[in-house]
């Protein structure tokens, strides 16, 4: 896979999987505050609040 930016490894996590799933529910569940909360951390661990803002600058926060 080609990235258009090079990551830098003392800053940049990089997660790369591999799904056999559609696109459309993969995106949701990477941008969904509800989805994120339910896969997001291993059991016995939850998320008890989720913030995403897709925007240019904007923020994850579980």
């Amino acid at each position: 896979m080609s990235y258009p930016f090079k990551p830098n490894p003392k800053l940049d996590l990089t997660l790369e999987r591999f799904l056999d799933a559609p696109l459309e529910l993969l995106w949701r569940a990477w941008t969904t505050p509800e989805h994120v909360k339910q896969w997001f951390t291993p059991k016995p661990w939850i998320i008890t609040d989720c913030e995403i803002d897709l925007r240019p600058g904007g923020l994850f926060r579980a």
